[in-house]
């Protein structure tokens, strides 16, 4: 079989066109930054980049919901901090005026106190934190 000029011209050109659109492709991918331009460069790697975009999305809605969590937690456990602390104080009054030195008066300015201090509890027991 003879090899006739034309088809080795036909050849080289064809070769010649194919390197063109090999240095296209290339130019275009590295002015652009991205290997992966259109899902059919590479549609191996175009999955893998649809499945690390969900991915990514998945784990942003749970850190969103971990800080909400953790930012209600810390209403809760401010809340109960304060009711607490409301409750050792009426125990301190109910210590302190089981002494006989206190006169009525006193007893009821610590009875003030401690309906004052159980309406503070109530209404951190009742505090509501967003919806």
């Amino acid at each position: 079989m003879r090899i006739t000029e034309s088809q080795i011209y036909d050849i080289a050109t064809a070769r010649v066109m194919k390197a063109r659109e090999d240095h296209a492709k290339a130019a275009g991918q590295v002015s652009s930054g991205k290997r992966i331009e259109h899902v059919w460069d590479d549609a191996g790697d175009a999955g893998m980049m649809t499945r690390h975009e969900q991915e990514v999305g998945r784990q942003t809605a749970i850190m969103t919901s971990a800080s909400k969590a953790s930012d209600e937690l810390g209403a809760v456990d401010t809340a109960f901090g304060q009711v607490i602390d409301a409750l050792s104080r009426a125990r301190e009054i109910a210590t302190q005026m089981s002494n006989d030195t206190y006169n009525a008066a006193d007893r009821a300015n610590a009875a003030a106190e401690v309906r004052s201090l159980f309406a503070s509890a109530v209404a951190q027991m009742n505090t509501r934190f967003g919806d």
